[in-house]
């Protein structure tokens, strides 16, 4: 649920080279979003690579955010010029995806329960 305020982490990819500098605005912003201030997100650069049969750029980053507007991550890149092509998300707070096939499930742990009802 938001109120316990858990970070969320995604990988994503972006047509386009993104650099460092890229990623300060989001790291400091500011950035708006249907008139609402968005708090700062965390990202880094995972890989970049090159389409052989486009010549196309794109880039993998992770993000974390500490909120979730509607579509945020798809408008706010979008914004910055770099439309994403796919949104994964890896982890909520300290539950981490790994592995786990689409579709699938797996019993959480007493420490990540623990953690997902904290403030």
């Amino acid at each position: 649920h938001p109120r316990y305020g858990h970070t969320k982490t995604y990988e994503v990819l972006v047509q386009g080279e993104v650099l460092e500098q890229d990623l300060v605005t989001l790291r400091e912003g500011p950035i708006h979003l249907d008139e609402y201030l968005l708090r700062p997100m965390e990202g880094r650069i995972l890989n970049q690579e090159v389409s052989r049969t486009t010549g196309k750029t794109y880039t993998w980053l992770e993000l974390k955010l500490s909120e979730g507007r509607k579509r945020q991550i798809r408008r706010v890149m979008e914004l910055l010029g770099f439309p994403v092509r796919r949104l994964i998300r890896t982890a909520i707070g300290k539950v981490e995806l790994g592995k786990l096939q689409p579709g699938k499930t797996r019993p959480l742990t007493e420490e990540e329960l623990d953690d997902l009802y904290s403030k």
